[in-house]
């Protein structure tokens, strides 16, 4: 059973237990709640199961869970590993108790040490599978109340299978078994309660002769996803299982040492100041491929906090003269791109924040403000799309570099910006003929609704790896037609803009959440990538009739990061 640490004194613990015994039954939300520690359990040794052969060269068999999982678990780009509850056939199903079966008929005792911690792993998390097929649907495994007791929470203290003769349940495996008898704080990062806030059901068995090695894999892939370990807001924010078992790991110090010890170089450099965690969290919910599909499925925002707004024009804006003055000088932009911006090997172009030097860093902020001072309604609508563009762009990196060192830039809540967005979008960050604008004023109010142009999209860089690359020249009158064409064809053409896989089509949000930019419908999107596609992404796209899955990366563009893979992304869902 996994429980959330309870801060509160004892007497309030007595009265909001009287408080449930009142008040009746109430269903527990998906989310770690704060009463979830008054159930925790204690490791508790059950000497029963401490006898093991220390010479044994006994390998137990775990070829049927191998197999199970090879084609029932997932790999989400959001870096969350889920099962296909919804596809195992009746067939797997007897195999997956069989496997059962024959785990429960095996002598513990003659096992060797890691061959024991093995197979309890393996036990554990085959087990709680089937959990999950008996009470299927189910939104959250919390759900399933078949345990014993008044205030029994989910499936863990009913006992589900007999070893050697004895019954078991899952919170005897987990808190008498593994947890006193290891000591090890790692197999909390290898056994799964088939949730999304827990570490991953991995795609392998767990060895014994390879347990060290897999436990410190696994390891290192829970501390760095963010639902293990995140700096939110300048706050330390760990998943509860760090404290539900905190004294597995040392007390709140103990957890702070073991993350450093497997944080990789981004997260590492992030906890360098942190010397306490600031709060916890959990989420209960089903690791269902199918939920994920369904919440993910055709053109729909995803849930990451944005509120796009309509396409509405500033009248004020809409005024142009029909034979411009002189260009707009863009140099200052020109020296910048060149210098501090460049493809990586993976077809993303990122920006070296961190080598930008304090000249440039004023060039820059000198360079925004003299478009703040251009008189931009007597320019003509070619030299006003440039103006627009590079202005916006100019400002997002300056707003960067303002805030750098940071992951993501919804990580950034500008004063102005309204509570319902993320990051910075509403705040008031450039004064153009008097008037103040927000970013999401110049694309949504000017550029949007004036040029009409889905491909402005592929012009304007949000500073993360989901957007289209900043350019690496500026846009000019002269050649803006031909960047625009070029920056669509990269975009479309790259997998963060749109892929097939499975025979799925994966596109990025943005076309998602401008849907109408390009033609309000699946049929009228597709005709677009198509039109930038590459030959052999054409003909692919040819056969695919409705968007599957939409995705973002909201990871910041920095070129002191790793390549972006599909796989490694952070998804549409992290911020």
């Amino acid at each position: 059973m996994r429980a959330q640490r309870f801060h509160w004194g004892f007497s309030l613990l007595i009265g909001l237990a009287l408080g449930t015994l009142v008040l009746g039954a109430v269903a527990l939300p998906a989310k770690a709640g704060p009463l979830d520690a008054l159930f925790a359990p204690q490791a508790a040794q059950w000497e029963r199961w401490e006898a093991f052969d220390s010479d044994s060269k006994i390998r137990v068999k775990h070829l049927a869970w191998v197999r199970f999982l090879a084609r029932y678990v997932e790999l989400g780009p959001d870096g969350i590993n889920r099962v296909a509850y919804h596809k195992v056939t009746e067939a797997d199903r007897a195999t997956l108790e069989n496997y059962l079966a024959a785990l429960g008929q095996t002598s513990v005792k003659a096992l060797n040490r890691d061959e024991q911690l093995a197979y309890w792993i393996n036990f554990y998390n085959a087990l709680t599978v089937k959990v999950i097929l008996d009470h299927y649907p189910v939104a959250s495994i919390r759900d399933i109340d078949i345990s014993p007791g008044l205030f029994a929470d989910g499936p863990w203290d009913a006992a589900l299978v007999t070893v050697d003769g004895t019954a078991l349940s899952l919170n005897d495996m987990e808190h008498r078994i593994l947890r006193p008898i290891w000591k090890d704080a790692r197999v909390h990062y290898a056994i799964n309660c088939a949730s999304i806030g827990c570490p991953n059901l991995q795609t392998f068995a767990f060895e014994g002769d390879k347990i060290d090695a897999m436990l410190e894999e696994v390891a290192v892939e829970y501390v760095n996803h963010p639902r293990g370990v995140r700096i939110e807001n300048g706050k330390l924010i760990v998943s509860s299982i760090y404290s539900w078992f905190e004294a597995d790991f040392g007390g709140e110090e103990g957890v702070l040492k073991h993350i450093r010890a497997y944080a990789g170089p981004e997260l590492k450099e992030s906890l360098a100041d942190v010397r306490s965690i600031d709060g916890d969290a959990y989420d209960w919910s089903l690791n269902d491929v199918a939920a994920y599909e369904a919440a993910t499925s055709g053109l729909v925002p995803p849930p990451d906090g944005l509120t796009v707004p309509e396409a509405i024009a500033f009248e004020q804006w809409e005024a142009h003269a029909s034979e411009g003055m002189e260009r707009i000088p863009h140099a200052a932009w020109a020296a910048f791109l060149t210098k501090y911006v460049a493809p990586g090997e993976d077809g993303i172009s990122r920006v070296d924040y961190g080598a930008v030097t304090e000249a440039d860093r004023k060039a820059l902020k000198a360079y925004v403000k003299s478009l703040e001072a251009v008189p931009i309604r007597r320019y003509r609508r070619a030299e006003q799309f440039a103006y627009w563009v590079n202005l916006y762009n100019a400002a997002i990196v300056d707003l960067v570099l303002d805030h750098y060192w940071l992951g993501s830039i919804l990580d950034i809540e500008e004063e102005g910006a309204l509570a319902a967005h993320s990051g910075p979008w509403d705040a008031k960050r450039v004064t153009v003929e008097g008037v103040k604008l927000s970013f999401h004023d110049i694309e949504s109010r000017i550029l949007r609704p004036i040029w009409k142009d889905p491909r402005i999209h592929y012009a304007l860089s949000s500073a993360t790896y989901g957007c289209a690359d900043l350019q690496s020249v500026p846009f000019t009158a002269a050649n803006a037609e031909a960047l625009l064409e070029k920056a669509a064809a990269a975009y479309v053409g790259h997998p963060r803009g749109a892929r097939i896989r499975k025979g799925k089509l994966i596109v990025s949000a943005i076309y998602a959440w401008y849907l109408e930019d390009f033609g309000g419908d699946d049929e009228s999107l597709l005709r677009h990538l198509r039109q930038y596609a590459t030959p052999e992404f054409g003909e692919a796209l040819a056969k695919i009739e409705r968007v599957a899955k939409v995705d973002y990366d909201w990871t910041l563009n920095d070129a002191a990061r790793a390549p972006w893979s599909e796989t490694k992304s952070r998804g549409s869902f992290s911020k």
